[in-house]
């Protein structure tokens, strides 16, 4: 979804145009993004100023306000946050200057403490910027956790599968190396005898808690590894591991073969 995310912010709609209940999946989607700064050598030059002296946004306003962005469409600059949490346009001049219309008066950017962007950022934790800039630690902060508990959740899967699977191939292992067979003849979940494979697994499961939490119908509904197919890659896999284990074994060494008729 974030592909079609327009990131000119001279384009792209307001956050409120948004429906409600999808508004903080955009602005999450937008955090990851992170704000539009567009690297050129030279923007274009305006007037600016009574005297309509000309002026140009400059690249190094970046590295000062990493919030900052830029917009090619409009020749101007806008706030990240802002665009991000700034409440609907209270209707007084400029409430909406960052974050729709853009900001393109280059010269009132050095006015020392006057500057239009220090202005904006208003001198008290009330201001419109500094509210945003809250809003925008605490989303980034649930992402962050979300992402935390989805990787934790997604490892522990990982380990589950893995020790489901090891159970499985030690268990075939163990059945074909004593002669038996694996399935059964009513592997059904409601039969009284599913067969030497499935049984087998049961009662390892019955001994181990940690093992029962991850096999049969407590595993993973696309890692159950209990079909006949999968057994029987499996049984390939091993056969194909014999002759390999045979020719490391005996090497570079002589050997015959004996043939009884």
């Amino acid at each position: 979804m974030s592909d079609s995310l327009i990131r000119d912010p001279g384009e792209r709609p307001s956050i409120l145009s948004y429906p409600s209940n999808q508004r903080d999946e955009i602005r999450r989607l937008y955090i990851k993004l992170g704000p539009y700064q567009l690297q050129k050598a030279k923007y274009p030059f305006s007037p600016s100023g009574p005297r309509g002296s000309m002026h140009s946004f400059q690249q190094a306003w970046f590295k000062k306000n990493w919030w900052l962005e830029y917009s090619e469409k409009k020749d101007a600059a806008f706030f990240f946050l802002c665009f991000l949490f700034n409440k609907k346009p209270i209707g007084k001049f400029g409430s909406d200057t960052f974050t729709i219309s853009g900001f393109n008066k280059w010269k009132k950017v050095n006015y020392g403490k006057d500057c239009a962007f220090i202005v904006h950022e208003g001198k008290t934790p009330a201001s419109a910027h500094n509210f945003s800039v809250r809003c925008y630690e605490d989303l980034k902060n649930q992402l962050c956790h979300i992402e935390n508990v989805i990787e934790k959740q997604t490892t522990q899967q990982v380990m589950d599968n893995r020790l489901c699977l090891k159970v499985f191939i030690e268990s075939i292992i163990w059945l074909t190396f004593q002669g038996c067979a694996l399935r059964g003849h009513d592997e059904r979940p409601n039969s009284r005898n599913q067969g030497n494979f499935l049984e087998l697994i049961k009662f390892l499961a019955s001994y181990n808690k940690t093992v029962v939490d991850v096999v049969l119908e407590n595993a993973h509904q696309n890692a159950k590894y209990t079909s006949p197919n999968i057994q029987k890659e499996i049984l390939h896999v091993l056969a194909t591991n014999v002759p390999k284990a045979i020719r490391d074994e005996i090497g570079m060494s002589k050997f015959c073969l004996i043939v009884d008729e």
